[in-house]
């Protein structure tokens, strides 16, 4: 059996639903296990660093409208480039996406961080 050009689009499609299925599966397992370290370099933090730099590069403008317009899209161009990233390094390497998602879905869970942050919040409340 032959595969035409559409049967080879759906295949790769389902290629990477697949992969992004146990990406998310493997993210879900590694926060679990480790969760979101102290210290470590995390997606949130560094998006914080960008509106810094940002803030710091913008804010001396005249008008602040303009800058925080421009503050405001450079951030989402970047938060917006990153997942075009990933969706495409699928056409390098179906382990290089994997990686990538799996590191993404780490990052983004965080499942056990908040458990242990809510848990103590909830004995402070208990004690009073």
């Amino acid at each position: 059996m032959r595969l035409g050009k559409r049967d080879t689009y759906d295949y790769g499609r389902f290629a990477m639903l697949i992969y992004s299925t146990l990406a998310l599966c493997a993210g879900f397992l590694i926060d679990l296990i480790i969760g979101d370290p102290q210290g470590w370099p995390h997606v949130v933090r560094g998006m914080g660093l960008l509106i810094e730099l940002l803030e710091r590069l913008f804010y001396p403008f005249p008008d602040k409208r303009l800058g925080g317009a421009l503050m405001a899209l450079l951030t989402l161009l970047v938060c917006t480039a990153v997942p075009v990233l990933v969706y495409f390094s699928f056409s390098v390497s179906p382990w290089l996406y994997f990686a990538l998602e799996t590191f993404f879905c780490w990052q983004l869970l965080a499942t056990k961080s908040l458990r242990v942050e809510s848990g103590k919040v909830y004995a402070a409340l208990m004690e009073k």
